[in-house]
């Protein structure tokens, strides 16, 4: 056995609090959100054909406004209803028009800009205080893991924000990883 289980990341989208690798779609629908072009009786199959992506891709909608993009995936077996499957992956472009309704960790995204993460750690930013982290910066893009040692036994969580070359905000994400999904 190797590494500590790490708190799972969570993100609010507008009333609801989304815990990466634990809410599921019915969680979501029951605060109010859908998701386009599926209903909750559809199954979703995860592929196994990724390390870093599970399920089923989706478009989170509330009152027909965009929230963003999650992937949803069935919590064990390769299928299940959308209903029951568990958000492993969140995406938001800066420039959606909810975005001021997005918060990573309780910290607002309409606030952050490249110079936050220019000169401070994301473990502070996002308020997080994880005993096994690491902070990774490619260009224009600043990127935490959390939990790094292998995901055979815990869930491994990530957070990326991408910026564009004028340094302007392009997009966040916030996953899971785990050797069950793969």
């Amino acid at each position: 056995m190797a590494g500590v289980p790490v708190k799972p990341l969570n993100v609010q989208l507008d009333n609801a609090n989304v815990i990466i690798g634990e809410t599921t779609a019915a969680d979501l629908i029951s605060s109010g959100f859908t998701f386009k072009d599926v209903s909750p009786n559809d199954i979703v199959v995860n592929q196994r054909n990724d390390h870093f992506y599970y399920g089923k891709l989706v478009e989170i909608t509330k009152d027909g406004k965009s929230y963003g993009n999650m992937f949803l995936t069935p919590e064990s077996g390769d299928k299940d209803k959308l209903r029951n499957c568990i958000v492993t992956f969140y995406r938001v472009e800066a420039t959606n028009n909810q975005i001021s309704k997005v918060k990573i960790n309780n910290t607002r995204l309409e606030n952050l800009r490249y110079n936050d993460f220019n000169s401070k750690k994301m473990i502070n930013i996002f308020s997080l205080n994880p005993l096994d982290y690491k902070e990774d910066t490619y260009d224009n893009s600043f990127s935490l893991k959390v939990g790094t040692d292998e995901y055979l036994i815990w869930k491994a969580y990530w957070i990326t924000a991408d910026f564009n070359d004028d340094k302007s905000p392009y997009r966040y994400s916030v996953g899971v990883h785990h050797i069950k999904w793969e």
